[in-house]
């Protein structure tokens, strides 16, 4: 039975053809996200549009090429014109265009259902409780298909998520393959890669625990994993070395890394050069002495960061591309890695870089801003001077202080 209010709402508005495809519009989006979320957006409005959405909402909806109205900011004001705080847009719209939206209303309840489910999951005190507290928590949004998944086959679902919560709270203590953590874990040494059920909702649980962003990339799952102590595709990433061992420069590999049972650098001090070609440049002006040079040739990947752990105390003096890419990675990694020092970022350093040739910077890092101090005024000489230059130049000062650190 359709209460005063809601009857008198709608022939407010059927009264008034001037809502009509506003009222469309937002049926469509209702439908979508199955509640009051979103907005419409109505391109160029007819003359009856924009008086009815003036009145409506008491402002100036006129000579507007574009009008965009929030779903939530429409219920509302229904809610106050109408003065009846309990009237519900899904019931309005449903009652003016005559079309059911109960199949979605029993998807939502089932979802409801779902997150009612995992919430009753036993993990308190655990390292899993706040991932599957996330999980309840996004059920239309990141865990979606698990939610629809469960409207049919809840049982399955639920040991799903159960067995990946089990496997959260029992990482290793030691670096460990993936393979082998999978194996024990459930009885398949592939259960945990990438592509399988356990392994994507599995990456997702660890993204919660160590609280940083779902992986988009191959390296970064390996980074996530090693994080967990789990060595997944450690032959792909690599990082390159010289005098680390012996005194030919070396790719070490992940899994080379968590191998090794020996392992110390040739002096107290470490340098890391961003670019390999910088880092292929230094290397000949070095011969006869002892030192450690590294190069993440293939960015901040998992072996880079794996092999700053091994060096402990070792202070690390890094210099990379005077980038704003580069000053993000760097600004990063001195948060990341014990010890760490900003090496030849100082304002002589970019004037000589660029004295002879540079580029004009991107824009698309405007909301960039740095922790370390050196790296903040750098930041500001690069957006001043808006240019920036291979920092190839630096080539005879990089090997110069290296040879003067090991004196």
């Amino acid at each position: 039975m359709v209460g005063v209010f809601m009857l008198e709402i709608l022939e407010f508005f059927k009264a008034n053809k001037g809502f009509d495809r506003i009222l469309n519009a937002m049926y469509d989006v209702f439908v979508q996200y199955d509640r009051v979320f979103g907005a419409v957006r109505l391109k160029e409005p007819a003359p009856d549009e924009e008086n009815a959405l003036s009145e409506f909402f008491r402002r100036d909806y006129f000579d507007q090429a574009l009008i965009r109205i929030g779903l939530a900011d429409f219920e509302r004001q229904i809610q106050k014109n109408f003065e009846d705080s309990s009237v519900s847009l899904g019931d309005i719209l449903q009652a003016y265009l005559g079309k059911p939206i109960k199949q979605r209303r029993a998807a939502s309840r089932s979802r409801d259902s779902f997150s009612t489910a995992v919430s009753a999951l036993k993990f308190e005190g655990t390292p899993a409780e706040i991932w599957l507290r996330d999980l309840s928590a996004y059920t239309r949004r990141s865990y979606r298909a698990y939610s629809e998944q469960f409207e049919t086959d809840p049982q399955t679902v639920l040991d799903t998520i159960k067995s990946v919560a089990e496997t959260l709270n029992d990482l290793p203590e030691k670096p460990t393959p993936l393979a082998v953590f999978a194996n024990e874990s459930f009885g398949s040494p592939t259960a945990l890669d990438f592509h399988e059920t356990f392994g994507a909702l599995f990456l997702r649980a660890l993204a919660s625990r160590f609280k940083v962003p779902v992986p988009t990339s191959f390296e970064d799952c390996i980074s996530l994993h090693m994080k967990a102590n789990l060595i997944s595709c450690g032959m792909i990433s690599t990082v390159l070395v010289s005098g680390l061992s012996d005194d030919d420069c070396r790719s070490y590999t992940l899994e080379n890394l968590t191998q090794m049972k020996k392992f110390s650098p040739r002096t107290e001090k470490i340098f890391v050069l961003e670019d390999p070609q910088i880092f292929a440049a230094v290397l000949p002006q070095l011969k006869n002495k002892k030192f450690t040079l590294v190069c993440p040739s293939n960015g901040h990947n998992a072996a880079f960061l794996y092999l700053l752990k091994l060096f402990g105390k070792t202070l690390v003096f890094y210099a990379g591309n005077m980038t704003f890419k580069g000053l993000e990675l760097a600004d990063k990694l001195s948060f990341e890695c014990q010890n760490f020092v900003p090496w030849r970022y100082g304002v002589e350093d970019f004037e000589k870089i660029i004295a002879n040739g540079s580029v004009i910077l991107g824009d698309d890092k405007k909301n960039l801003s740095m922790h370390n101090e050196i790296f903040a005024a750098m930041l500001s000489l690069l957006r001043k001077t808006g240019r920036t230059a291979s920092s190839m130049p630096l080539v005879s000062l990089y090997a110069e202080d290296i040879k003067n650190s090991v004196q």
